[in-house]
């Protein structure tokens, strides 16, 4: 065995290396062995473990103390010396340091956490779209191409109707038209008919429940269910959020009773729930709404 001081490495298919070894002696173009998943490009001055066989010679190791990271007990490490780092620590810790930039690339890249994620930079920026499952809350402003949802708010709370007088929750200034085939709604500055019940009901179903700034009740869970199987368990679900949805129409004594009815749509689509929803009004006058569900 011979310990030397690298003097160069040259990259290849076979790695090669100069070294002196003993003293006035020097190893000149020289296999570097190196272990399969990891390579390495020692720098000048890096120590070096080699091994003779006759005229063969081989160098099997590498060092560098001049920038090697200190570790506790069982730890493991890679390190440059430009100080950047992955170091395994104790505790089942892992510790990332990049000088400049830390890149990962793949058609996928899924990250588990399961408490939190903190991010701790002065922008995040994101060149797609961005869905997120819960709920959105904010310390600052949130803003579109248009205006601020703060500006929004103000233009809500100021704003008047004809004849004067507040907004009201349960009141709406538009007409929504829903196509029973489809579930789709059209939407017109038209007077509502039914006082506005069917507005009422399309958008408690629609809005997904803790989205809507100004009052984070309203909506429903339904969404929750476009990955659940098309079974009964999940037709009994939707029944079950639409009632929630809808249940302050009933204590606002908007209505005096609310059935709900679900099926599954085997006819024309699958992968959809149909909900009819029948309201009776406090003067015994019946609505009816149809809706569908979308599901796995």
């Amino acid at each position: 065995m011979i310990r030397g001081i690298i003097q160069q490495v040259i990259e290849g298919a076979i790695k090669r290396f100069t070294a002196s070894g003993r003293s006035d002696e020097t190893i000149a173009d020289r296999e570097y062995f190196q272990h399969y998943g990891f390579t390495s490009r020692p720098l000048e001055g890096a120590e070096a473990i080699i091994i003779r066989e006759g005229n063969h010679l081989v160098m099997i190791a590498s060092d560098d103390r001049r920038y090697r990271i200190a570790l506790e007990e069982g730890e493991v490490a890679l390190y440059t010396d430009e100080g950047d780092y992955v170091h395994f620590k104790r505790g089942g810790k892992i510790e990332v340091l990049a000088g400049a930039k830390v890149k990962a690339t793949a058609p996928e890249v899924e990250i588990i956490a399961s408490t939190k994620i903190t991010m701790t930079a002065p922008l995040a920026e994101i060149s797609g779209n961005l869905q997120v499952g819960g709920n959105i809350e904010a310390g600052g402003q949130i803003n579109d191409s248009v205006r601020s949802m703060a500006a929004d708010r103000a233009i809500y709370n100021g704003h008047t109707h004809p004849g004067g007088g507040t907004q009201r929750a349960d009141v709406m200034d538009f007409a929504l038209t829903i196509d029973n085939q489809t579930g789709i709604a059209s939407m017109s500055f038209d007077q509502a008919e039914d006082g506005n019940l069917l507005n009422n009901i399309y958008l408690s179903l629609a809005i997904r429940k803790g989205s809507f700034f100004q009052n984070p009740d309203l909506g429903s869970r339904l969404h929750l269910l476009q990955r659940s199987k098309n079974t009964g368990q999940t037709e009994a679900l939707a029944a079950e959020y639409c009632r929630e949805a809808l249940q302050w129409l009933i204590d606002a004594v908007r209505v005096s009773k609310i059935d709900i009815y679900t099926e599954r749509d085997r006819r024309q689509d699958v992968h959809r729930l149909r909900v009819l929803i029948e309201a009776t009004k406090a003067n015994g006058d019946l609505v009816t709404f149809t809706t569908f569900v979308e599901v796995a």
